[in-house]
């Protein structure tokens, strides 16, 4: 999993995925997110560009979930942006639009 900064503003964040987002563990997700936006990340609407992600892992959805949750707690939001086909499909059979803003 690759995630790269695209651009950002007072209020969000833009961030393109790119590669399978298989993290070895759903924390390491949420600490790469850090590491690029730095520890003020969760209080800010983060725009999530999964366009070129072709497959993510239960590992992967565990991080997307504790990311959101750590956004609520902040005051921030997470919004899916672009799901592949093949991550939709699974955000879908997992019904992740009920927990997770997907645009």
């Amino acid at each position: 999993m690759k995630l790269h900064f695209v651009q950002a503003d007072e209020k969000a964040v833009e961030v393109r995925a790119e590669g399978p987002i298989a993290p070895d563990d759903p924390l390491n997700f949420a600490d790469s997110l850090v590491e690029l936006c730095g520890p003020e990340v969760y209080g800010r609407q983060v725009r999530l560009d999964m366009a070129e992600t072709d497959f993510i892992s239960s590992a992967g959805i565990g991080g997307l979930l504790h990311c959101h949750k750590m956004f609520v707690e902040n005051g921030g939001a997470l919004v899916v942006g672009s799901p592949s086909r093949t991550v939709r499909q699974t955000l879908d059979l997992l019904r992740l639009e009920k927990v997770l803003k997907i645009e």
